[in-house]
């Protein structure tokens, strides 16, 4: 007899009973707003002189509260009375929402009916608003069923488990139990955890370890690459299943999404080739997997395998590694495009583009290309943290380790870290007209050079914060040095046979002169760097127009060292000559 018409409680409900009692306890309250004190125009005064004695004159939040109550409130025995009102009805569902025979859709609305005369009284105007409010619904007929939640055809992935318990107004709907439904103010949406898939799940037969990779990782790749042709002929299935059901806009937007995995299968086949056909690529992809093994293991971390998405991400760059060294007949493009690595946070983006970075330094070393930038990897500003540093530098620490091992198979010079951001680090460091900075060399202190240690652990001898920096004046250089006298940087780096080697320190340039003047392999900075490239002519180094070496002072374009030395006058002042 009542469908489609609205029904309320009866005056005297549980609804109004409860709302009295807690009206009740809020006069108990000191926190909750009472009659204040007005103006002549009715307007509330929350102004109040603040006691003598400063900021620290109220002593604590309990008399905080008794001085606004003192001073604010006119009256603490009254509060705000709210009319809250409950209506409900049942209509039959409409088409759109249900296609179960006898569905009834039923509406519940609780709702804030104060007048502004009430509020008024309070100098809320119009605004007697009540936040957070819920309530709870429970069936006493009938089943709860899932509503539609009206996906587009682009979300058809999502479509099998399509519903939700209900529909709110400016509220969520959620089922507590079995016909038992209640809203929430502040909804939440839980996602589920991303789950990277075992290789076995696959149908692979073998897993992506590093130990594996850093000796026979033909077989293992191949094996990616067939479970990815495995995988696209279930999402054909699925695609034609959804032709044949009549969801035909579904289905286009799903074979354009298959596409874009047929484009990603084909850079993943790709590089497997490139390593199957390039001896010398190959050796550096297994190097750099021996590297990362070596670099979690330093690092104390259980990780001996990539995860999927790294390793196929790792073999969609293979080209890109390759191109770099490559005569231009063999260009393909591939450089033109710029790739992007989604995943979410702490899924291991960084190792994946590091394990890329790790193996182009081996790369470019077997191919001749003796010093300067492998990478730039530029963070956004405030992003670049220094965990992500301290990571980096493990890597390559076990790379130089490699290097050093392998003998004329990598010449060159070691593999170094720079710094180079906006803020953060200094500039200049040595030229007298520095004098005045925190960071002049010859006077800087203990604090400013306790400032500039990036890495606290020693990447080499894994020593906890033995990492210390010392100025060299001769050189014009800030060194991260280990404390450890046995540690591989101390008795086993190489000194070079130029004065090329960095045995003594880490090889991390900390200022933007030293970056300039040494041109670390891996230049780890912020976005706003980029700003440099146009108007200061020392950038040019980085990019390969400094080919001459000073043992002390670094690369210079010109045959001749460009660096001023640092020497003491006659007045014992350091001066630059």
């Amino acid at each position: 007899a009542d469908l489609n018409n609205w029904v309320r409680p009866e005056p005297g409900n549980h609804l109004e009973q409860s709302l009295r009692e807690i009206q009740d306890r809020w006069i108990d309250d000191p926190r909750v707003y009472k009659v204040p004190v007005t103006r002549d125009n009715g307007h509330a005064i929350f102004t109040f002189e603040w006691p003598d004695g400063g900021e620290y004159a109220i002593a604590d939040q309990d008399e905080f509260n008794e001085i606004i109550q003192r001073e604010v409130f006119a009256r603490l025995n009254a509060t705000i009375e709210h009319d809250v009102r409950l209506r409900s009805r049942l209509r039959k569902a409409p088409a759109s929402l249900s296609d179960i025979p006898g569905a009834f859709l039923l509406e519940t609305f609780i709702e804030n009916n104060t007048s502004r005369d009430v509020a008024l009284a309070f100098d809320l105007g119009s605004n007697a608003f009540l936040f957070d409010v819920r309530f709870k619904v429970r069936l006493t007929g009938g089943d709860g069923h899932m509503l539609p939640h009206k996906l587009a055809p682009k979300d058809y992935r999502y479509k099998e488990n399509d519903g939700v318990p209900g529909y709110g107004i400016t509220t969520s709907v959620e089922q507590i139990g079995l016909n038992h439904y209640g809203t929430d103010a502040l909804p939440v949406s839980g996602l589920e955890r991303i789950k990277n898939p075992a290789p076995n799940e696959l149908g692979m037969s073998e897993e992506p370890a590093f130990e594996l990779l850093s000796d026979n990782p033909i077989p293992a790749m191949k094996g990616l690459v067939g479970a990815l042709d495995t995988y696209l002929d279930s999402w054909q299935t699925h695609i034609d299943a959804m032709a044949s059901s009549g969801q035909e806009e579904e289905s286009r937007y799903a074979t354009d999404e298959r596409k874009l995995l047929l484009a990603e299968r084909q850079n993943i086949n790709d590089g497997v080739a490139l390593l199957e056909q390039h001896p010398d690529l190959l050796q550096a992809f297994k190097w750099m997997n021996e590297a990362m093994l070596r670099a979690f293991e330093h690092q104390g971390k259980p990780i001996a395998t990539w995860r999927l998405f790294q390793i196929g991400f790792i073999l969609t760059q293979v080209r890109a590694v390759y191109e770099r060294c490559c005569t231009e007949s063999e260009l393909s493009g591939h450089l033109d495009t710029a790739e992007v690595l989604w995943f979410a946070t702490g899924g291991g983006k960084t190792e994946a583009y590091m394990g890329i970075i790790i193996m182009a330094m081996f790369y470019e070393r077997m191919n001749h290309r003796l010093y300067g930038p492998t990478a730039w990897m530029k963070f956004p500003l405030r992003m670049l943290s220094v965990q992500q540093f301290q990571r980096l530098s493990y890597a390559v620490a076990q790379a130089n380790i490699i290097k050093v091992r392998e003998g004329a198979k990598l010449e060159g010079h070691p593999f170094t870290i720079g710094y180079f951001t906006g803020d953060g680090a200094p500039g200049m460091i040595s030229p007298g007209y520095m004098e005045d900075s925190p960071y002049y060399l010859p006077k800087i202190d203990e604090f400013s050079l306790h400032k500039l240690r990036f890495i606290s652990d020693c990447p080499y001898c894994n020593e906890v914060d033995s990492i210390r920096v010392v100025k060299d004046l001769s050189a014009s250089r800030l060194k991260h040095v280990c404390g450890n006298d046995l540690c591989w940087s101390n008795s086993a780096m190489p000194a070079g046979s130029y004065g090329e080697g960095t045995r003594g320190e880490i090889g991390i340039y900390v200022s933007d002169e030293e970056v300039y003047r040494f041109l670390p392999t891996v230049l780890v900075g912020t976005i706003d760097k980029l700003s440099v490239i146009g108007h200061n002519k020392r950038f040019k180094a980085l990019l390969g127009h400094a080919p001459y070496f000073c043992p002390e002072h670094g690369f210079t374009a010109g045959t001749k060292c460009e660096h001023a030395r640092l020497e003491r006058d006659d007045t014992g002042t350091y001066v630059s000559n």
